[in-house]
């Protein structure tokens, strides 16, 4: 698997300020970077790709908000942001379009939505791009309800799994990763301990346990991405995230694997 980080830590500055955030980042050691539509848009591409151009590290994937409410009230207008963040990464590498769903104002149609968002799913995979759902933690209220929708109902979709919500619900990680074999291939991962997140390393997350359950799920080209989205933003946070999940078993092994090749 490979190693990423998610650039909503910086907000707005990774539009004005994304060449120093992305050097960082590559200098660190991480292979991808995500950043968000909502921070940079979808009208340059060109310096998106240039930001990249001559790096170690690559675009990890593009993150788009929607809404629950949104895909029933109105799929065809939640659909065109789909596909303009998909077109807009013609070019990159790693064509993952990332995108995430407010929570519903109260009971909705799921299948309905599920299916809305199957659609999307399936323009995307026409425009040679891959959806791939962000979940929190109310897609696994009322006996998991909008993530079951999901599974059975969108199936041209693949799922960009927030371990940290995970965790923080109760459901057990272990099952929900083994239940999306074959649907994964982007994991955010967050550390957790009490009531709130807290950096990779300093909870009480079994890190290790995921990383090595991800191994064969994932395999060599998906992506373990952490995500930081509130806090100092500092690149040292980061760092030290690397430095943990370098020293997991599994990622040692994998790099060990690639070296001797």
């Amino acid at each position: 698997m490979r190693l990423g980080c998610h650039a909503v830590l910086f907000g707005e500055r990774i539009a004005v300020d994304g060449d120093s955030i992305i050097a960082a980042a590559d200098a660190i050691g991480y292979k991808g970077s995500e950043i968000g539509s909502r921070f940079y848009g979808t009208s340059d591409r060109t310096g998106l790709l240039d930001r990249f151009a001559g790096r170690r590290i690559e675009l990890s994937g593009m993150h788009v908000g929607t809404g629950w409410d949104a895909w029933v009230a109105d799929p065809a207008g939640e659909e065109t942001k789909i596909v303009e963040v998909a077109r807009f990464l013609d070019g990159f590498p790693n064509r993952n379009v990332i995108m995430s769903c407010r929570a519903p104002d109260g009971t909705i149609d799921a299948v309905a939505a599920a299916r809305a968002i199957d659609a999307a799913a399936a323009r995307c995979k026409d425009e040679g791009a891959t959806l791939h759902y962000h979940n929190h933690w109310w897609e696994f209220e009322n006996d998991a309800t909008l993530y079951r929708a999901l599974r059975d109902y969108a199936p041209h979709l693949s799922f960009a799994l927030d371990l940290g919500w995970v965790v923080k619900t109760g459901i057990g990680a272990l099952e929900v990763i083994e239940e999306l074999r074959g649907r994964l291939s982007y994991v955010h991962l967050r550390d957790w301990s009490g009531s709130q997140f807290v950096d990779i390393g300093e909870g009480t997350t079994d890190i290790d346990g995921l990383v090595t359950a991800l191994g064969p799920v994932l395999g060599d080209d998906g992506w373990l991405v952490v995500e930081y989205e509130t806090g100092p933003q500092e690149m040292e946070r980061y760092e030290r995230a690397y430095e943990r999940l370098c020293a997991c078993d599994r990622l040692r092994e994998a790099d060990r694997s690639g070296t001797e090749a």
